[in-house]
């Protein structure tokens, strides 16, 4: 089985649905799953002629399956490939088998009802044999900014649009996609699928326990999360000179030990609704952490997110996080920082996420206030352009989240 694929979690571990928490209420006696275990789909609804593709993919549609070549989607109005179904069968999540092309990258799936409640689901392609998948809508992340995911529960007529696919060209560290392949066949809505992830079951650990890690030589893998400003986005040499390349080292010469390390798990362009959706893809890349900064938030400002929905997203990622690392992984919070001009745009944001820090005892990187402290003039001196670091600026993040993890200076 794939390797931090929500499918390796241990279903018995997960919390099984209970109740019916569906979007309308459930008026239709014997259709709220029990006896309706899986909803097929018709092959006959995969139509050709009904997909439509955007970005540069190309497309085969057989009997009862769809073959993507990307970087790219399709996407079709369900109202197709459910057509036939009974609209009042209340499903609360999918299943499919995939295919993949043995590559190191991840295919998406995405279903919605159309207007502000959609999901997406990642799946490795890493297997070339074909692969279950079986994932409960409470397990899928947001697929829009400003939008909610689909409900625990919803009615079959309730779903009106689906894409196979995604529009991202850049991945972990902005590297390019290469081309890649895989194979979507029997997509059924499933009426019983047990959720796994569960919140407020571990809480954040304490930084003070991975400082100690650090002080007694044992290894310490810490992840950068976040988007373009934590990638490196504008650097000449993004892998050498990101701060999440300079702070595992900088701390392994500080503690004398040579087994703390760092990795950078952003993507330039991300929102948080897509940090909760890469987060198994950023596991399987990096590895489970001992510790983790999130800086993020530019991109959800620039798209107008309200602080309700950052703060939404914000917490579904660190509840995320911290369930499957069991509670075992500190986690540093940076404030979305200024921009030139952009100064004060993002504040709404970083107060939300101080709010988030207090909640869940997690640990505030302070660069946003010190950068406001600073004022934009001096400021701009560490920005290759209005927003991204230059190498002087990741030095000068690597020294700030250097203090915030030792107490001294660098």
């Amino acid at each position: 089985m794939i390797k931090f694929s929500l499918m390796t979690l241990s279903v018995a571990a997960a919390l099984a649905i209970a109740g019916c928490n569906c979007k309308s209420a459930c008026t239709t006696a014997g259709k709220c799953g029990a006896d309706v275990p899986s909803i097929s789909i018709p092959a006959n609804n995969w139509a050709t002629s009904r997909w439509t593709p955007s970005g540069t993919p190309t497309f085969e549609v057989k009997e009862n399956s769809v073959i993507l070549n990307g970087p790219g989607w399709i996407s079709k109005r369900t109202e197709f490939p459910f057509a036939g179904t009974d609209p009042e069968l209340i499903c609360n999540g999918f299943s499919f088998r995939v295919r993949g092309d043995g590559s190191d990258d991840w295919g998406c799936i995405s279903i919605t009802d159309g207007g502000r409640l959609r999901s997406a689901y990642y799946f490795p392609l890493n297997n070339k044999d074909w692969t279950e998948h079986k994932v409960a809508f409470a397990d899928m992340a947001p697929a829009y900014d400003n939008a909610s995911r689909l409900p625990d529960k919803i009615r079959v007529g309730e779903l009106t649009f689906l894409a196979i696919g995604d529009y991202w060209k850049i991945r972990t560290g902005n590297l390019p996609r290469a081309k890649f392949t895989y194979e979507i066949s029997d997509l059924k809505l499933e009426t019983n699928v047990p959720a796994v992830y569960q919140r407020g079951k571990y809480r954040p650990m304490p930084l003070k326990d991975a400082v100690e890690k650090m002080k007694s030589g044992k290894p310490v893998s810490i992840s950068c999360f976040g988007d373009s400003i934590t990638a490196g986005t504008g650097l000449a040499n993004r892998a050498a000179t990101r701060y999440a390349t300079l702070i595992g080292p900088a701390l392994a010469k500080f503690y004398k030990n040579d087994q703390i390390k760092s990795v950078c798990a952003a993507t330039g362009g991300a929102h948080t609704f897509q940090s909760i959706g890469w987060l198994e893809r950023d596991l399987a890349e990096g590895g489970m952490p001992d510790v983790v900064t999130m800086l993020i938030g530019f991109n959800n400002c620039s798209g107008g997110q309200t602080a309700e929905f950052y703060r939404e997203q914000l917490i579904e990622w660190i509840e995320r996080i911290t369930f499957r690392t069991r509670g075992k992984c500190a986690i540093l919070l940076v404030p979305t920082i200024p921009g030139v001009p952009r100064f004060h745009t993002q504040e709404y944001m970083a107060a939300e996420t101080r709010k988030i820090a207090e909640e869940y005892g997690c640990t505030v990187i302070p660069l946003d206030t010190i950068i406001r402290n600073m004022g934009p003039l001096e400021y701009k001196k560490f920005l290759c352009d209005t927003v991204h670091p230059n190498e002087e600026g990741h030095k000068f993040f690597t020294d700030v989240i250097f203090e915030t993890i030792t107490g001294e200076k660098r």
